[in-house]
């Protein structure tokens, strides 16, 4: 842009120069017709041939006035209104928490992601981790592009100090505590999405970052499965205290950072994980007793689990979320395993999952079976533990 101005402006002076030589060789130079007159008439011929060049030279004066003014004119039509400048696109920020285990995974929510993300925006991504393999961190980039930024993020010894004292069973991971200490590690931001690896995103994830979420902690759905199972929704009631209808499900969140930090919820979920022990799903658990009535519910279509539920219209499906279960790298005949597969097949794990899937064997479907009902019966047992979080709570209330 610079160049270009300097040459316009070096070319606009040469001709300027030009037009005055020639111009003040027309005025001083040549006769006009309008002075010739008899030889006799010396001063009248003298004076009039003063004043018509001063006529003369104005008239190039208003000529050079009116040039340089139609320059500027084209110079700026050209250069500053036919070139616009586009402002940053405003950034999206995303969380992912991942180990080696989940990455393939990723890769389809990921790909599910970008292919239907509103352009307007440009999105950071940042996968939380402590082990995922150097391999699997350099297929990220393959994902990145001008408006994509993806940063895998290892978690400093200081914080893994903790992590002794997270409860684990069946398919979790330490890497599903780390929302919690993603506002304080991340104090750039106020306001982040924290998505599950295992979906299938068919919404435009800008529209759910937009959530208004005014003073509360997340924006979230309240979870299926604690609504539709009752053994699950008595255990959320009288083990936590929680209504049913307002626990949410914490694998997709419009998280409030600045929330976050100034109620120091960082803090207490530390000393919370050091007084209880949540078995029945464990960092979800925490969550929503520490966000309790600080939590804007969204629409099921945000988070659907893969299983059937006659009170949802399909048309307003953004989110599928396989989990428990329903998953179609474990099982056949998943609800929506469609939609898994669509954005499966554009990674480089495709004919890994569904080895994964044809190779499951009954062995594994019977242990899924019996953790299921391992976790129904410490529902149970937990809702009538004398020692659960709302008996106690209540018990120094009186």
């Amino acid at each position: 842009m610079e160049t270009i101005d300097f040459v316009k402006l070096f070319f606009g002076l040469i001709t300027l120069f030009v037009l005055y030589r020639l111009i003040y060789w027309y005025a001083f130079s040549r006769k006009p017709k309008e002075i010739e007159g008899p030889k006799s008439e010396g001063r009248n011929k003298d004076r009039s041939q003063n004043s018509l060049i001063k006529e003369n030279v104005t008239a190039f004066m208003n000529y050079v006035d009116n040039f340089i003014s139609k320059w500027r004119q084209d110079d700026e039509d050209a250069v500053y209104k036919d070139v616009l400048i586009k402002p940053a696109l405003p950034v999206i920020p995303v969380f992912f928490a991942c180990d080696n285990n989940y990455f393939p995974y990723l890769t389809v929510t990921l790909t599910s992601i970008l292919a239907n993300a509103s352009k307007d925006y440009s999105y950071k991504f940042y996968v939380i981790t402590t082990n995922l393999d150097e391999k699997y961190v350099n297929m990220l980039s393959k994902y990145e592009s001008s408006s994509v930024e993806i940063s895998v993020v290892h978690l400093r010894e200081d914080l893994q100090k903790i992590t002794e004292k997270f409860h684990l069973r069946d398919y979790y991971s330490m890497e599903t505590y780390y929302r919690f200490f993603i506002a304080n590690l991340f104090p750039q931001y106020d306001k982040v999405l924290y998505l599950d690896c295992d979906i299938a995103v068919v919404g435009d994830i800008a529209e759910l970052y937009n959530t208004e979420l005014g003073d509360n902690f997340v924006a979230a759905v309240p979870e299926e499965v604690m609504t539709e199972v009752d053994v699950f929704g008595e255990y959320v009631e009288k083990a936590l205290d929680v209504n049913r209808f307002k626990y949410f499900n914490a694998g997709i969140m419009v998280m409030n950072l600045e929330a976050f930090r100034n109620e120091q919820i960082e803090e207490k979920f530390i000393d919370l994980l050091t007084h209880f022990k949540f078995r029945v799903t464990q960092d979800q658990d925490y969550l929503n007793v520490l966000c309790k009535n600080r939590v804007k519910i969204l629409d099921l279509g945000w988070n659907k689990t893969a299983f059937k539920n006659d009170k949802f219209d399909d048309k307003d499906l953004k989110i599928v979320h396989f989990k428990i279960h329903w998953k179609p790298w474990h099982y056949k005949n998943v609800l929506y395993e469609d939609l898994f597969w669509e954005y499966a097949r554009q990674t480089d794990f495709y004919a890994q999952l569904i080895d994964m899937r044809e190779n499951y064997s009954q062995e594994s479907k019977i242990r899924d079976e019996a953790a299921y009902k391992n976790l129904v019966q410490m529902a149970i047992d937990d809702t009538i533990d004398e020692g659960n979080y709302r008996n106690v709570i209540y018990s120094r209330k009186i």
